[in-house]
């Protein structure tokens, strides 16, 4: 049984408490284990190829979004910063140095 990994009920035959008293307290345990929420899989299901391309393209894609606004906050913080909000940083940038600048540096960080 220990072998098995079934160590409640081995502990429990070791004590004298009866096979079907131990199997009860080790089910909870064996089935919680088993157990998963509507879609969940684990690492042993898991696609590894699609896991290992969609994971970076979804990063890629996140940062892409999120970059320009952290780009404006971190000009707005800069020393000497002329800039008196989010967005009013955010349109001088954009029409003073283009779109593209709000992805200076997208690649090195």
């Amino acid at each position: 049984s220990i072998i098995m990994g079934n160590t409640a009920t081995a502990a429990a035959a070791a004590d004298g408490v009866s096979s079907s008293a131990a199997e009860a307290v080790a089910e909870p345990v064996r089935s919680s284990k088993r157990d998963r929420s509507a879609g969940e899989i684990g690492w042993n299901e898991l696609n590894k190829q699609r896991f290992y391309t969609l994971m970076p393209l979804g990063s890629l894609t996140v940062r892409s979004i999120v970059y320009p606004a952290s780009l404006v906050k971190t000009r707005l913080q800069a020393p000497g910063s002329t800039y008196t909000g989010m967005f009013q940083a955010f349109r001088a940038i954009v029409g003073q140095e283009g779109f593209m600048s709000l992805y200076k540096g997208f690649g090195v960080h």
